[in-house]
């Protein structure tokens, strides 16, 4: 079995990650075709009936489509994840440092605040006490 893909439309990246899940199934050959797209070839590990092998095909284009979203999903969240990440490592060195004093620490705060300034239009980047407010009710025991 053979899929052209089109590059234009699912990133390598989504190609690659979905072909990889399939590695269990089946071996998998890419190659590039003349009109630029990605060809993926088949061959079960195992022996299937055509039924299952057009299933797989079914499951193989979905799984593609699902990668491409995460692809671009990522992309889109890389700075806000980028943030969250530099916060968490520059408050777990800080409470750690006994020298509050150091350059590493210096630069890794200057990078924090570089990043707070990035769009949130989400509220992420909110801690959830500032969004939503102490609970003030305590919970009933079961």
């Amino acid at each position: 079995m053979q899929i052209k893909v089109n590059v234009n439309i699912y990133p390598l990246e989504a190609i690659l990650n979905t072909c990889y899940d399939y590695l269990d199934e089946a071996y998998i050959y890419l190659d590039i075709d003349s009109n630029k797209k990605i060809v993926v070839s088949f061959k079960p590990k195992n022996r299937i009936s055509d039924s299952k092998f057009n299933k797989m095909k079914k499951r193989f284009l979905n799984d593609l489509l699902h990668f491409s979203l995460r692809c671009q999903v990522n992309k889109e969240n890389k700075r806000i994840t980028e943030y969250i990440i530099n916060r968490a490592l520059y408050s777990s060195i800080y409470s750690t440092v006994p020298n509050r004093s150091s350059g590493l620490l210096d630069k890794l705060s200057e990078r924090v605040e570089e990043q707070s300034n990035i769009d949130d239009r989400m509220g992420i980047a909110i801690p959830w006490e500032e969004k939503y407010g102490r609970k003030t009710k305590s919970l009933k025991k079961l």
